[in-house]
């Protein structure tokens, strides 16, 4: 893996390069060291395959690897740059893990407004 694009809590982005074709890829390494943080890495896995829109970077793949005591989730998406990200961060100071934190909160919200829709359209009362 290559330089650090990006650290949060208890993970790093990183920027990976396809030697074959000089692809550019981002990998997101998280370390789950607690039951907690393994669960929190397998909903974002499932959440992250279960997307399907424009704005949300698809899941190429993942992989688990035991370390120590811990597991590390490594999930693989197309690089892509954050230029959008970068000038709003400049001109309105926002942090760039306030982004990713405000990001992952709207994904989550949509695909729960997206569940409860399709929840409520195939709920017995709505027949």
């Amino acid at each position: 893996m290559g330089e650090m694009l990006a650290e949060g809590g208890f993970s790093m982005v990183y920027m990976a390069r396809d030697e074959g074709n000089d692809s550019k890829y981002a990998v997101k390494k998280m370390i789950c060291q607690t039951k907690e943080g393994l669960k929190d890495a397998q909903t974002e896995v499932k959440l992250l395959r279960a997307m399907d829109h424009p704005n949300i970077i698809p899941l190429m793949g993942h992989k688990v690897v035991d370390a120590d005591r811990a597991k590390h989730y490594f999930l693989l998406f197309e690089y892509v740059r954050i230029s959008n990200v970068e000038t709003r961060e400049r001109s309105e100071h926002i942090s760039l893990k306030s982004s990713t934190c405000t990001h992952s909160a709207l994904t989550l919200a949509l695909f729960l407004s997206h569940q409860l829709s399709l929840a409520a359209h195939y709920s017995p009362s709505s027949e």
